[in-house]
């Protein structure tokens, strides 16, 4: 049974945690845009969301807007999601970076140890999964 809900990692063990109520505007990254709807309809309540249909374009969004979280799917054509938290991490190292992906958990874990990946969210999701995020 996969355990649902924003898995937080802090050296390689899940830990709870959630975000400051300060500014909340997340980047979703998807190559999907149904994807991108989607996750807009359902965060939107909570947060203000921008989205990214690439890797690259999601680059450039982060140049010139601060986000508190980037959201990324893993797997995307060119670049994936997994390069882009890897260059978020040193680019933008105070925004919790967010694998929203259809991966298994397991696989996953060997990124958690290099501080790559903050959360994990399993597809298909709902809003309560990305409750660590509000």
């Amino acid at each position: 049974m996969r355990q649902k809900g924003c898995i937080m990692f802090e050296g390689g063990h899940p830990v709870t945690s959630t975000l400051g109520t300060t500014a909340r505007k997340v980047l979703v990254v998807d190559d999907e845009e149904t994807v991108l709807r989607s996750m807009t309809r359902m965060l939107g309540r909570h947060l203000i969301v921008d989205t990214a249909a690439s890797v690259k374009e999601a680059m450039f969004k982060v140049f010139s807007n601060d986000y508190v979280a980037i959201i990324t799917d893993f797997e995307m054509p060119g670049r994936d999601g997994l390069w882009l938290l890897e260059e978020l991490k040193r680019l933008s190292p105070g925004s919790k970076r967010v694998l929203h992906s259809g991966s298994d958990p397991v696989e996953v874990e060997k990124y958690v140890s290099s501080g790559v990946v903050h959360h994990f969210v399993q597809k298909p999701a709902s809003v309560g999964d990305f409750s660590c995020l509000f």
